[in-house]
């Protein structure tokens, strides 16, 4: 069973985790000037999370992307394994040889970027535990 029960929840705290990071200066400056346009394709439950890191636009669903929307890094991954990234319990280059996570864009790029999830990955805790959600922290 899916630890999400719809995309609501995938939205409400998988997406959150991108708006704290472009929020926060230290982060945004080190990804604005990387011109990083990402698609993020969940599965159970479908749920898609677009960001422009450049703009700092953060698109939840694919009808509130917009026209022109061109990701030049699109994931795919179940939300259950999104969730786990950013617990940092999923080891993302060993998902992606496995096939659970796939990725269509710069594999050296998005590994680039890996160590700046780590900071972020207190930030999600938090929006978990302030949300009252020890059932997402202790899956």
């Amino acid at each position: 069973m899916a630890l999400f029960k719809d995309e609501a929840e995938v939205y409400r705290y998988l997406a959150q985790i991108f708006r704290v990071a472009m929020d926060d200066p230290a982060l945004a400056a080190k990804v604005k000037g990387t011109g990083l346009i990402v698609r993020i394709d969940y599965t159970d439950p479908a749920s898609t999370i677009g960001v422009a890191f450049d703009t700092g636009e953060l698109y939840l669903g694919t009808a509130q992307l917009p026209a022109g929307f061109a990701p030049n890094m699109e994931l795919r991954m179940s939300a259950d394994d999104g969730h786990r990234f950013w617990l940092g319990t999923l080891n993302m280059t060993a998902a992606m040889a496995k096939g659970k996570v796939r990725l269509k864009g710069s594999v050296p790029k998005m590994l680039k970027l890996m160590p700046l999830a780590k900071p972020l990955r207190a930030s999600y805790e938090k929006i978990l535990a302030d949300a009252g959600r020890a059932d997402l922290l202790n899956a």
